[in-house]
């Protein structure tokens, strides 16, 4: 059973919800745009000034100046002391799930399109400096239910992408319209259809969030529901995921999902 429905949602859900998930940081975007233009002008000004200057000097005196090498051996103990990383422990845990759910493999997710490689590439163009960090997945497959559910974060966001961030979530009709928008031009190479509406009770976590509830239907007439949460907390950018078939009874609420991680992220994170 369980083999058999991961066949079936690879290839349907994964586009989709990689869409929906960069969804709320797309206002980011400008701010590649906004460090290109600054690029040029640095470069083009240090590159003719600083070259002549260096040139004569350098082969007098600055030389033997620059061949002690004492500055770099404080570098690697200082490396060396942000490497605990704090929110190391802010996962998404089987424990945190009812009884009967399963851990996803790494070779699951990348038959469901969102491997640690996918995720990240599917957020290349909307966080600058935020990485993804701790992506956990649950399966629960014991018929006639089924349901997955994905839990990851990014990290550390800019002020800009904090900014950006709230403002794309502050209106869940907005972001909902937008959601149903995107997510069907996706869809749409597959023959697949996209409906969605806001999940109430979402924005009450962190420092921001929302919800949507969207329902993807096959041009084969397969119905397979998306519920995604996205929250914003201090510097920390929280996703959160529960895919379940049509007719199938979802036994991992999101919002407790929501509660235990997001938990954690507020242990360790200032607003």
């Amino acid at each position: 059973m369980r083999r058999s429905m991961l066949a079936r949602l690879a290839g349907l859900v994964g586009p989709v919800m990689l869409f929906a998930c960069q969804l709320s940081a797309a206002a980011t975007t400008p701010a590649p745009t906004a460090s290109a233009t600054h690029l040029p002008s640095a470069t083009a000004t240090s590159s003719p000034s600083a070259a002549p200057s260096l040139m004569p000097t350098g082969t007098a005196t600055p030389a033997p100046s620059q061949t002690p090498t004492t500055t770099f051996t404080p570098s690697p103990t200082g490396t060396q002391t942000p490497t605990p990383d704090p929110l190391a422990g802010a996962v998404l845990k089987l424990s945190d799930l009812p009884d009967g759910f399963a851990a996803l493999t790494d070779a699951d997710r990348e038959r469901l399109g969102f491997s640690d490689a996918a995720l990240a590439r599917g957020y290349g163009k909307a966080f600058v400096s935020a990485q993804l960090h701790n992506t956990t997945g649950f399966v629960y497959s014991v018929d006639p239910n089924f349901q997955i559910v994905l839990a990851y974060l990014f990290y550390p966001l800019s002020n800009l992408e904090r900014a950006t961030l709230d403002l794309s979530m502050s209106d869940p009709a907005v972001f909902t319209k937008a959601f149903v928008t995107g997510a069907g031009t996706v869809g749409a190479a597959s023959g697949s259809t996209i409906t969605a509406k806001a999940l109430p009770g979402m924005n009450k976590f962190g420092n921001k969030s929302v919800g949507v509830a969207a329902v993807i239907t096959t041009a084969a007439g397969l119905k397979v529901h998306l519920d995604i949460v996205v929250v914003r907390r201090g510097d920390v950018f929280e996703v959160y995921n529960s895919i379940y078939p049509d007719k199938s009874q979802p036994l991992a609420s999101l919002a407790n999902l929501v509660k235990a991680l997001d938990a954690r992220v507020a242990a360790v994170v200032t607003p």
